[in-house]
């Protein structure tokens, strides 16, 4: 006998933009937890958090891709224990249904697969769920971009990757940045193919309060030179875990399509922002 997990939430968008924070990494990082998910049948990815020793988790839970019907069902097996991936405490499914409204979207989670001695576990997640589920709303309606990366450096050393024209170009772009309020400077690379926008962002810094928080416009034209957009970046830095926490907030978005493109650019500057100032420090 098993119980399952059973939520519907409704949105306020379609579909399509619902499925994205089901099935883009970086965008399911915001609400759920950091994973190297693909969208494709027989696909094993993982969910990474915070370990749980005292109920048998190792903080990893280990999935397959199941089903996928694009924009209408995701299906994928959630196995969890105590970390030798192999031994499984809870082997479940999750399934996610996504149905058209005439407001939006309405979507369905079901969660399978807990045993009757599995109840502080099915309680923690059901709440967990459903706290989670809504966050997809806020930042649909937010169109924002934000996450976290923890580093072990000190936020004077992270600070430097923020401030200093040639560490930037490591892992953003080519730039004549300056940490002073009011200096105007533009990040350059070559235009992609598969990129919409032109290969210049135009910027301006806001505020500078050395190894806590900077902050800068930004802004810039499509390819197509069909319409231009302007955001803002704050960066925070706090200590923490003898090392930093380095939070990245991009708002200021009007169309959903950018906050997609600038979450899954900024996934991939922060992986080589990790790299490098570690390469750097050692």
């Amino acid at each position: 006998m098993t119980k399952s997990i059973k939520h519907t939430y409704r949105y306020s968008h379609a579909p399509e933009a619902v499925w994205a924070y089901l099935t883009v990494p970086s965008l399911m990082a915001q609400w759920l937890m950091p994973t190297d998910f693909k969208p494709e049948v027989g696909y094993e990815f993982n969910f990474t958090t915070r370990p749980m020793p005292q109920f048998g988790f190792n903080g990893v839970i280990y999935c397959k891709v199941l089903e996928i019907v694009p924009n209408k069902k995701l299906v994928y097996s959630w196995k969890g224990g105590p970390g030798d991936g192999v031994t499984f405490t809870l082997d479940s499914v999750v399934t996610w249904i996504l149905n058209p409204t005439a407001n939006g979207t309405e979507l369905h989670l079901e969660h399978s697969g807990f045993k009757e001695e599995q109840e502080t576990a099915f309680t923690m997640m059901n709440k967990g769920w459903g706290d989670n589920i809504a966050k997809i709303e806020e930042f649909l309606t937010k169109k924002e971009v934000k996450r976290t990366v923890h580093f072990k450096q000190s936020p004077q050393e992270v600070w430097e990757y923020l401030t200093k024209p040639e560490l930037i170009e490591q892992w953003i772009m080519k730039n004549d940045f300056k940490p002073v309020v009011g200096h105007k400077f533009c990040f350059t690379h070559a235009v992609q193919n598969k990129s919409p926008y032109d290969g210049t962002t135009r910027c301006e810094v806001l505020e500078v309060t050395p190894y806590t928080r900077l902050a800068y416009s930004w802004g810039g034209d499509m390819k197509d030179k069909s319409r231009s957009f302007n955001s803002t970046v704050v960066w925070t830095l706090t200590p923490k875990d003898n090392g930093t926490d380095l939070q990245v907030q991009h708002t200021g978005f009007t169309v959903l399509d950018d906050v997609f493109t600038h979450s899954s650019g900024w996934s991939t500057c922060l992986k080589r922002f990790q790299e490098h100032i570690n390469a750097h420090k050692q």
